[in-house]
C-alpha cells in the first residue's frame, strides 16, 4: 500500500509537467494570428509604384522584402497584385483598407481603356501572404505570363489579387499535420464569411469596367477565382449556395415542364471558377452533379463555370484527407445502400464516378510539375499564346456547339493533352456548367505541384478559349446582360 502510494502521489506532477511541456512546445511553434500584410501606400499607381516586374525577379530575399515590405497592393507596370487577408473567424482583417486599394486598381487608365482580367488566387494549407513566400512569388509569375499574353492580344490590364489566412499555424514539423482540422475548420468558416462579401466586391468592380461606354470594353473583362487545397474549400463554400441556387432555377422548370431548355446556370459575378486539388468532400458538390446528371444539352450561353482538377498522385487529398475524414464520418449516420459515406471520406479530385476528363502530358515536350519552391528561383516558361479557334468553319453558334475539349485539343505545340476519362463512354456535353479533371503525375505531382509549365500553360489555354466563348455569346447577344 505504502509503494502505491508513493507512486501515486508522483503521478500527478509528472503528468503535470508533461502537460505542460507538450503547451510549451506546441507555443514555440505556433505562428501568430496577425495580419501580415498592412502597408497602405497613397498613390500605388503613380509615384508610389514598384516599377517594373522584371527589375524585381534578380533581387535577393532581403532586398526583395524590403523593396516590396509589408504592402497591401503590389503595383507594378506590367501588372498589380492586391493582398487580401482574413481572420480565423472568416472575417476582413482590415475590411475599410483592404476593400479601398482594391477599388483603385480600376482607375488604372489601361484598365478603364481595355478592360481587365482580375484573376483571384486563393492559397492553400501551410502557406500565408508573407512578401518571400514562394506562392506569392508564383503567383506574380502567373500574372506576369499573362500580362505578356495580353500584351500582344487585348492589353487588358492583368489584376491579381491574392486571397490569404493563416493557411501555415505550425512551424513544427511533427505537429503540422496535426492542424488538417482546424485549418479545415478556418477554411469553411472563412468561406461561409466574408468570402462571399469579397467576390461581390469583385463582381462590382468587374461591372465597372463591363459598363463603361464601347461594347468591346464591357466584352474584356473577366473575372477568374483559382482555389488550391483548402483554399478550393474556401471558395467553394463561398459560392456553393450560389451554384445550387442558380443550377435548380436553371434545371428544375425543364424537368416539371415549364420550359424546353435550361437556363444558364452561373456563379454570378464570377464568370469562371478553377478547385485545384480541393481538399473538401466530395459529398458537398454531389448536389451540382445529380442536379444535372439528365441534362444532355445546356443553354446556348452556357460556358464552365467550375472546373475542378485532381492529381492522381495526390496523398494529401488522396491519403490525409480520408484519414483526417474517417472519425467524424464514423460517427455520422448516412442513407443505407448509397454513396454518402464514400463521398463524405473522399476529396472531390478522387472520386471516380464524376471524372470527365484526363489530363496528361505530350510525350516529347519535356512537360513536369513544380511546386512553389521548386519554382522559387526559376522562372515559368509557356509557349506564346495562339488565336485558340476550333478546327470549324461558321458562325459564333458553330463554335459554341464544339466541346470544349475539341477546342482545347485543336491547339498546336502544346504541352498537355485533354482525353477522355478512361471507361467514360461519352464526352460531357459542349456546354455543360461543371467539368472534374484528372491530372497525371507529369501535369500535377502531388499537393503542391501545380507551379509546373503544362499546368500553368493549360490553364492559360482553358482561360483564354472560355473568354472567347463567352464573347461569342455575348455577340449573339445570348447571355443576360450585367
Amino acid at each position: 500500500m505504502h509503494a502505491k502510494g508513493n507512486v501515486s502521489s508522483y503521478t500527478p506532477p509528472i503528468t503535470i509537467c508533461c502537460l505542460a511541456l507538450c503547451l510549451l512546445v506546441a507555443c514555440v511553434g505556433t505562428i501568430p494570428h496577425t495580419q501580415l500584410r498592412t502597408l497602405v501606400v497613397p498613390d500605388p499607381l503613380g509615384k508610389d509604384s514598384l516599377g517594373n516586374y522584371t527589375d524585381t525577379t534578380n533581387l535577393t530575399d532581403d532586398a526583395l522584402s524590403l523593396k516590396v515590405g509589408e504592402r497591401v497592393v503590389e503595383s507594378y507596370t506590367e501588372f498589380d497584385l492586391s493582398i487580401v487577408e482574413f481572420d480565423d473567424q472568416g472575417k476582413f482583417w482590415d475590411k475599410k483598407h483592404q476593400l479601398v486599394v482594391l477599388d483603385k486598381l480600376v482607375e488604372d487608365p489601361a484598365a478603364r481603356q481595355n478592360g481587365a482580367i482580375i484573376l483571384v488566387f486563393v492559397h492553400g494549407w501551410q502557406e500565408n501572404t508573407d512578401v518571400l513566400n514562394p506562392t506569392v512569388g508564383c503567383f506574380r509569375q502567373i500574372l506576369y505570363q499573362w500580362y505578356l499574353d495580353e500584351r500582344q492580344d487585348t492589353r487588358r490590364r492583368i489584376i491579381g489579387v491574392y486571397v490569404g489566412w493563416r493557411g501555415k499555424s505550425q512551424r513544427l514539423p511533427l505537429l503540422k499535420s496535426l492542424t488538417f482540422w482546424t485549418r479545415k475548420k478556418v477554411a469553411h468558416k472563412i468561406g461561409r464569411g466574408d468570402m462571399d462579401e469579397l467576390l461581390v466586391h469583385l463582381g462590382d468592380l468587374k461591372h465597372q469596367l463591363m459598363n463603361l461606354e464601347t461594347p468591346a470594353k464591357r466584352r474584356g473583362t473577366r473575372l477568374v477565382v483559382i482555389g488550391h487545397s483548402f483554399g478550393g474549400a474556401i471558395v467553394f463554400s463561398a459560392l456553393d449556395n450560389i451554384l445550387k441556387k442558380s443550377t435548380l432555377e436553371s434545371v428544375v422548370p425543364l424537368e416539371k415542364g415549364e420550359t424546353n431548355k435550361v437556363g444558364v446556370i452561373s456563379t454570378g459575378t464570377t464568370d469562371l471558377v478553377v478547385l485545384l486539388n480541393p481538399a473538401f468532400e466530395t459529398l458537398l458538390y454531389s448536389g451540382l452533379a445529380e442536379a444535372t446528371t439528365n441534362c444532355t444539352e445546356f443553354n446556348n450561353a452556357q460556358t464552365t463555370v467550375l472546373m475542378t482538377i485532381g492529381a492522381q498522385n495526390d496523398t494529401a487529398t488522396g491519403v490525409a484527407f480520408p484519414i483526417g475524414q474517417f472519425f467524424p464520418t464514423l460517427l455520422q449516420n448516412f442513407k443505407p445502400h448509397s454513396d454518402e459515406r464514400r463521398m463524405n471520406k473522399t476529396a472531390l479530385g478522387h472520386y471516380t464516378p464524376y471524372f470527365d476528363y484526363q489530363l496528361t502530358g505530350i510525350v516529347g515536350t519535356n512537360s513536369s510539375s513544380a511546386s512553389a519552391s521548386d519554382r522559387k528561383h526559376n522562372e515559368i516558361h509557356i509557349r506564346r499564346k495562339e488565336n485558340a479557334r476550333p478546327r470549324i468553319t461558321g458562325t459564333a453558334m458553330d463554335i459554341l456547339y464544339v466541346g470544349i475539349g475539341e477546342q482545347l485539343n485543336s491547339i498546336t505545340n502544346r504541352q498537355w493533352n485533354l482525353v477522355l476519362y478512361p471507361g467514360k463512354k461519352e464526352p460531357p456535353p459542349p456546354r455543360s456548367p461543371f467539368l472534374v479533371i484528372s491530372a497525371t503525375k507529369d501535369i500535377v505531382d502531388n499537393h503542391t505541384g501545380i507551379w509546373g509549365d503544362p499546368l500553368v500553360e493549360f490553364l492559360r489555354d482553358f482561360i483564354s478559349i472560355h473568354d472567347q466563348r463567352k464573347a461569342e455569346a455575348e455577340s449573339l447577344e445570348l447571355s443576360p446582360k450585367p
